[in-house]
């Protein structure tokens, strides 16, 4: 979108606004006739067109607008933005600083999108704070967007991991927890809410005052911790070979008004199942098993016993990634709340329970339980009770109707995700036929017919043929002789050609180098040079030959089979060199 027609007449905003509607009938009618959408095209805008918009506008300017003009500058920028939005990739050409900037709250505020703001210079710092992210390369144009971004990163091609790995990982760790964070709370505390309808709301107790101030602090704070900081839902490798992944960000998938009404929904059903059942399976019985009668602090020290190990279960299936860590914390949280109200349940017997307020409540209770049935049964059923819905909705719903995470997760729908373009072909290579293989080629080179594509330049194997037979290790492994061991398939064949265009540059200029020295020998030649020096260059040449002699043979002794080899090669190629010079 230009502001200057063919024969240079200069556009005005009333002649943009209506090319973009011209653009939008005419994608809309290609969208009935051939489905063509506009997802599929990108928008080109200069600097000056976004002017035209307001877009860019001084603050000075923008307080001398009229509020009948602030408002129309605010619907044409509207337009605007939502047609771009439309659109697979807008390009900002010649812009200023405060256009870049402008931008960014533009697409932030009318589509209500997470911006990320990306950028290498001092002009590109009003993009990255404008931005809900910012990541600042450290690049020639100094730091300057590095000392106002969030990330900083060396290399542009780092943003890949950063994005697609560690940025989508993060999101999920974090919204997941939140929602966790009120989950847990929500159940826990509710119980207490039932309890006070039970006792006329008279303030009683339900639990101990320091078993509940523990709740935060021991019982549930390391499961979710853990899984904060090392969760990862899947590979590394396969988030990088699908960024359509990375859309479930974008669409706020995990943290949303739905997802948090779902998680309170179950804290509040799990705790109506933890204080009913719990009250229903105790309260109505007389005694336990030696005559002793079961009393309030029964009733809490049972439900907070099933809280704990139910609170944990629900967390670890939403566990991705086990390490011993993992286990540790959140198998051992329950260990230690047990062990808690043993100490705590116990402590009377030294006589201590006067000292620390609140023991005395829950006297020797946690082993009085130990002898009821009705106890042992609770805390085994109700835990599974509470997880039962969402268990059986995650396996439903991974099993007839599976997201793309699921399918990434499994490998038998890699294929199929191949050939809708959301994975990359590498993974399921081994089990695509030759039809199918074809018909991939097709669709990412835009052929129609079953002929390959023609292309000019040197090929990658006659690129891989320069690469010295040295470099290579002796052997065929390109992802070693790249420099990165851990390269392997396309990432390496390109890094490879670019070692091979590097040796070919680096090789032309010691070319040109050998070339001055020579014409610089040429010159003393003919001016002649003194017999000192000329002594002196034959020593030193004499010294360099009985050199090469003596690590030829050391190489000789060494390995003698190689160096017969080698020496064979060296003499057939200089038998076909004399050849070609006899032929020219």
């Amino acid at each position: 979108m230009l502001t200057k027609d063919e024969q240079g007449q200069e556009y005005d905003v009333k002649n943009l606004i209506q090319k973009l509607e011209q653009f939008e009938e005419e994608f809309s009618n290609k969208l009935t006739q051939d489905g063509t959408e506009l997802d599929t095209c990108s928008l080109v805008i200069e600097g000056e067109a976004l002017s035209k918009f307001g877009i860019g506008a001084s603050e000075k300017l923008a307080q001398s607008w009229s509020d009948q003009q602030r408002d129309t500058y605010y619907e044409q920028q509207s337009k605007l933005i939502r047609f771009a939005g439309q659109m697979s990739g807008v390009v900002c050409c010649r812009v200023s600083p405060k256009q870049k900037g402008d931008m960014t709250k533009l697409v932030k505020e009318h589509l209500k999108m997470v911006c990320l703001g990306i950028g290498d210079g001092a002009n590109d710092v009003e993009m990255i704070l404008q931005g809900d992210v910012g990541v600042g390369v450290q690049g020639v144009e100094g730091s300057q967007a590095v000392n106002n971004s969030d990330f900083a990163i060396t290399e542009f091609q780092h943003l890949e991991n950063l994005l697609l790995v560690h940025g989508r990982w993060t999101y999920g760790r974090i919204a997941i927890s939140v929602c966790y964070f009120f989950y847990k709370n929500i159940a826990f505390t509710m119980c207490v809410f039932w309890f006070a309808c039970f006792s006329a709301f008279s303030g009683q107790l339900f639990f101990e005052a320091w078993s509940a101030a523990s709740y935060n602090v021991f019982f549930t704070a390391l499961p979710v911790l853990v899984y904060g900081l090392t969760n990862q839902d899947l590979d590394q490798e396969i988030a990088r070979k699908c960024p359509a992944l990375y859309g479930v960000g974008q669409r706020s998938e995990y943290f949303n008004y739905g997802v948090f009404i779902w998680w309170i929904s179950e804290a509040l059903y799990a705790s109506i199942i933890m204080f009913f059942f719990g009250y229903a399976a105790l309260a109505s019985q007389n005694s336990v098993a030696d005559g002793r009668s079961y009393t309030q602090w029964s009733i809490s020290t049972t439900v907070y016993a099933a809280c704990v190990p139910g609170m944990t279960i629900r967390i670890a299936l939403e566990t991705s990634y086990w390490t011993w860590v993992t286990h540790l914390t959140y198998w051992g949280s329950i260990v230690v709340f047990f062990v808690y109200q043993f100490i705590t349940n116990s402590v009377g017997v030294l006589g201590l329970f006067s000292l620390i307020p609140g023991y005395g409540y829950q006297y020797w209770v946690i082993w009085h339980l130990f002898q009821s049935g009705a106890f042992w049964l609770y805390i085994i059923l109700v835990p599974v009770v509470i997880n039962l819905p969402y268990w059986l909705y995650v396996c439903f719903h991974g099993l007839y109707f599976p997201s793309l995470l699921d399918k990434c997760r499994n490998s038998k729908y890699w294929k199929e995700l191949v050939m809708a373009g959301l994975l990359d072909a590498e993974l399921a290579a081994a089990d695509m036929t030759e039809e199918e293989r074809m018909r991939l080629y097709k669709r990412d080179t835009g052929t129609s017919d079953d002929k390959p594509l023609t292309r000019k330049g040197t090929s990658m194997q006659a690129a891989l043929k320069q690469v010295p037979a040295d470099s290579m290790g002796g052997g065929d492994n390109v992802a070693l002789w790249s420099g990165r061991k851990n390269l392997t398939g396309a990432a390496a064949i390109r890094k490879a050609a670019r070692r091979v265009i590097m040796q070919t540059f680096m090789k032309g200029e010691m070319d040109k180098e050998l070339g001055r020295k020579d014409r610089l020998k040429g010159k003393f030649s003919k001016g002649g040079l003194s017999s000192s020096a000329r002594m002196l260059a034959s020593v030193v040449e004499a010294e360099k030959a009985s050199e090469e002699l003596r690590d030829s043979q050391r190489f000789k002794e060494q390995n003698p089979e190689l160096y017969n080899e080698t020496l064979r090669q060296s003499q057939e190629a200089a038998a076909d060199g004399e050849d070609s010079v006899i032929e020219q």
